[in-house]
């Protein structure tokens, strides 16, 4: 296996940043949502069902 060009080691590095940042979309995402699930449950203990 050779050495990559430039053009391909910016092609590759695009693709690497771009995967990185699908993955921590999804980690983050995650987080989030779970944060999500405790706060509700701690407001409608505290202070009743939405009226919605």
């Amino acid at each position: 296996m050779g050495v990559l060009s430039g053009s391909e080691m910016l092609f590759y590095g695009g693709l690497a940043a771009m995967a990185c940042s699908v993955l921590g979309a999804a980690v983050s995402g995650a987080a989030f949502r779970s944060a999500g699930k405790r706060l509700k449950e701690i407001l409608e203990r505290e202070y009743g069902k939405c009226l919605r």
